[in-house]
């Protein structure tokens, strides 16, 4: 019986495959980029990072090549080759997501930049960001880190803004749902303010690798109200924080509120604007260099909320009419699950240096 053939789009406009060493060389600076992500080496199967924590420089039909590092004056590779076509078919097999994972805007996405330069010059992309590890606090009771509020908060007719920044705490709140780390609050007197709030945020993070870099990290808050009463737009930052105790915030016998148990560094350049916070959805802060410092490879991690004007010591001003204030509130590590708990998310990479035990000829 005759079978019918209809040719495909491809054959209709002429086109003619490419031999399979031909199409990886034309193709090999994406495939290499490809290679060097978490996403790529699942898809074109390759060994993981946390495997075989080298960069991957060639990708042929049936091997991936590997540069292990610079030993004794001299350069190391690794080429493990199949029998047959391995990557070949992976990739006929695989076509569809790597066809659209190779579009070069969408490979961009899943690398750092500027890549690595190999010894022969070369420039390898490699992989953005490495290991993405998140961290939570712990809720009541706490055995390893806390996260809550602390307040000054003193009656009408208040106090000028440096005293009341500089003075003893009324209020802590180690355990709690949901509460406002950034909060200042006018008198009805002129220049003279009612309640000033700080938040405590600690992670444990010391199951990062001692020798791994530290390459990016956002600490959020999922935000569930805002409050924009005062004329100065308040400015949300975060700081470095040591309270007294790793799994307790208290005021007495030792006050967690007091400036000293904070920093002035601020962590996030620019800070985050009042107005834009969320009150539906997680608020990100990406952290600068001074916050990638404060986290600990072996111990706590401990962060602080303050808003610029009471990192920098300037009143937000008025107007000084009754319960006028700024604040933005979230959850805390005491609402029910991690869903909406405060986060860290670390990026890191395992360093890519070679040193062989032994080596085998």
């Amino acid at each position: 019986m005759p079978k019918l053939y209809y040719p495909t789009a491809d054959e209709l406009r002429g086109d003619q495959p490419l031999a399979e060493r031909v199409w990886f060389l034309r193709y090999q600076h994406l495939l290499v980029g490809l290679a060097n992500t978490n996403e790529g080496r699942d898809l074109l199967c390759i060994d993981p990072w946390r495997k075989v924590p080298y960069p991957v420089v060639a990708v042929k039909y049936n091997c991936v090549k590997f540069y292990l590092g610079r030993y004794r004056g001299r350069d190391w590779w690794r080429s493990d080759f199949r029998v047959g076509a391995k990557w070949g078919n992976v990739i006929r097999y695989r076509w569809r997501a790597i066809q659209k994972v190779l579009d070069k805007e969408n490979l961009r996405q899943l690398l750092a930049w500027p890549p690595v330069r190999l010894p022969n010059g070369r420039l390898v992309p490699v992989l953005a960001g490495g290991t993405h590890t998140t961290y939570f606090p712990q809720p009541d009771p706490e055995t390893t880190t806390v996260d809550g509020v602390l307040q000054r908060n003193i009656a009408n007719p208040g106090a000028a803004w440096a005293t009341l920044r500089a003075g003893a705490g009324t209020n802590a709140f180690p355990s709690i749902v949901t509460a406002e780390p950034f909060l200042q609050q006018a008198a009805t007197t002129t220049d003279q303010y009612t309640i000033l709030a700080r938040g405590i945020f600690l992670f444990d993070t010391s199951d990062i690798p001692d020798t791994d870099t530290k390459d990016s990290a956002t600490l959020s808050l999922f935000g569930t109200a805002l409050d924009n009463g005062l004329t100065s737009a308040m400015v949300l930052n975060l700081v470095s924080s040591n309270p007294f105790s790793n799994t307790d915030l208290t005021i007495t016998p030792n006050d967690d509120y007091a400036t000293a148990r904070f920093g002035t560094t601020k962590f996030v350049t620019g800070g985050k604007t009042h107005a834009s916070w969320s009150t539906t959805a997680y608020n990100d802060f990406t952290l600068n260099a001074d916050g990638l410092t404060n986290i600990s490879l072996t111990g706590i991690s401990k962060f602080g909320s303050r808003s610029d004007h009471d990192i920098d010591n300037v009143a937000p001003g008025g107007p000084f009419t009754a319960n006028q204030q700024d604040h933005a509130q979230c959850r805390f590590a005491d609402q029910t699950g991690t869903a909406e708990d405060p986060k860290l998310v670390v990026t890191h990479t395992a360093p890519t240096n070679f040193i062989p035990r032994a080596v085998v000829f």
